[in-house]
């Protein structure tokens, strides 16, 4: 469940987020006991109080939080500052290297913004395109209206990759994962505007782009791989899952009964093995050794990816706690369930309450009932 989940779109595809503000000065998005959200910061201060106004309030990226007010999105900074009110746009996307992606009514066209409201002229409201991602890595990802097919525009609106694409990832460590065939009938066609592009063709094979659009992968691969992090990337081979460098050699051989997390930080948590009631779960470096584990736990409980900040939520027994990754309690074992929820913050929940846990060292930065 994920009550307090900073989610205001369904994302279709496994990208995942990167390029956060800085987490001294992120905006944690909170809700009080009688259903308001509001903002905090990483000391626990709040720095917008909860209100009615608010619909819901989101997890400050890059600098810039989102809240939902009346049907329609607005934007602060993570000073609490108002930069767009939401009387203008019915949505945006969160922003990345200063620009997002906006539609001001629901089946408007799409275009980009920048922070203080304003339609961007790298790309205006009649550009050609019906859905546009974020950048990442200085491109972002296009989808022409009349092909409904996907290719790439630099932060000067110059198409700098063909739209010749079924699917694509958002650029990370420099490559972007495609394909040109098509399944049995075009899932892209119904894609929300404001979604990342990625969306995966199961029937489908993948290769690698760089950022000039070249093939760089010497094979194709299934929708089970991922894009890179840290220079890693899942690939998949018999049913098992392991990790490949970015010149495609398998740095980690295919080992893994799930699919791993990806190297957000210097590690990975992995499934090893799978019982019928237990499985046998570990924390990974970059070479493959583990920090911590493989251990045997319950077929229910389980150990969360690991974020970029090496700490991840263990739960044994029905117990969960927060782990860095050699596996050391930095939160002891006494909530009923914890995740991650983002800008370096875990969410745990017991006795028919709500902890927002800064994970570096576990301090308490909100609680309310449920």
């Amino acid at each position: 469940m994920r009550s307090m989940t900073c989610v205001l779109l369904a994302v279709l595809g496994a990208l995942e987020t990167k390029g956060l503000c800085g987490v001294e000065d992120a905006l944690i998005a909170v809700q009080d006991d009688k259903g308001q959200w509001g903002w905090i910061n990483l000391e626990g201060d709040v720095v917008i109080k909860p209100q009615k106004r608010f619909t819901q309030t989101f997890n400050s990226v890059n600098g810039y939080a989102k809240f939902s007010e009346h049907g329609r999105t607005g934007i602060v900074n993570t000073k609490g500052d108002l930069r767009i009110s939401s009387e203008q746009f019915y949505d945006i996307k969160h922003f990345s290297e200063q620009y997002a992606p906006a539609l001001r009514e629901a089946h408007g066209d799409v275009f980009l913004i920048d922070t203080t409201g304003n339609v961007a002229p790298i790309l205006t409201e009649h550009s050609g395109y019906d859905v546009i991602g974020r950048f990442y890595e200085g491109l972002a990802a296009v989808r022409n209206r009349e092909t409904q097919r996907w290719g790439f525009i630099d932060s000067n609106a110059r198409l700098v990759i063909p739209a010749e694409y079924v699917s694509v990832s958002g650029f990370s460590d420099g490559l972007s994962k495609v394909t040109l065939q098509m399944d049995r009938q075009d899932i892209s066609a119904g894609i929300p505007k404001l979604v990342e592009p990625e969306v995966l063709v199961a029937s489908a094979e993948y290769f690698y782009i760089d950022r000039t659009g070249a093939r760089v992968s010497p094979q194709t691969y299934t929708y089970h791989e991922g894009g890179f992090f840290n220079d890693r990337a899942i690939f998949f081979e018999n049913d098992l899952f392991g990790f490949m460098d970015k010149k495609f050699a398998p740095v980690i051989p295919a080992q893994f009964k799930l699919r791993p997390s990806n190297f957000v930080g210097g590690y990975a948590s992995v499934t090893v093995d799978l019982a019928d009631a237990k499985k046998r779960v570990g924390i990974i470096d970059r070479e493959g050794n583990f920090s911590f584990g493989p251990l045997w736990i319950k077929k229910d409980d389980y150990l969360n990816g690991i974020s970029k900040e090496d700490r991840a939520c263990l739960c044994i027994d029905g117990k969960a706690g927060i782990i860095n990754q050699k596996g050391d309690y930095i939160v002891a074992a006494d909530y009923d369930s914890c995740e991650s929820y983002g800008n370096g913050v875990m969410l745990g929940r017991k006795a028919k309450e709500e902890f927002l846990l800064r994970a570096s060292d576990g301090k308490i930065l909100w609680r309310r009932k449920l």
